[in-house]
């Protein structure tokens, strides 16, 4: 009984067991902040790859079919692709949000 009602320094004791089991229940919490975090930048990337992608395939196709109005959107979608990668390289917060941990 008096190793259970110990200190927290105490192998084994239940202050230990709280202790140790609020240690990892905190790491865990910073560490689903983090992951959340880093989907966000993910998903923003994979935007941008789309807009290029449809930009570029747009493009193509104007070229291909010698129609201008075509050429239009691929510029614009495009371009819009660019302003996010440029947004989320210099000023990340804007399109992503903060990146809070728990301390």
């Amino acid at each position: 009984m008096k190793l259970l009602d110990a200190d927290e320094k105490t192998n084994g004791s239940l202050l230990n067991l709280k202790y140790n089991a609020d240690t990892e229940n905190n790491k865990f919490l910073t560490s689903v902040v983090n992951i959340s975090h880093v989907s966000k930048i993910i998903i923003t990337y994979e935007l941008v790859t789309i807009l290029l992608i449809i930009g570029a395939g747009l493009g193509g196709v104007s070229e291909i079919a010698r129609n201008k109005l075509i050429g239009y959107p691929a510029f614009l979608i495009g371009g819009i692709g660019i302003i996010v990668l440029i947004l989320v390289i210099f000023y990340p917060s804007a399109i992503i949000g903060p990146h809070t941990t728990l301390h």
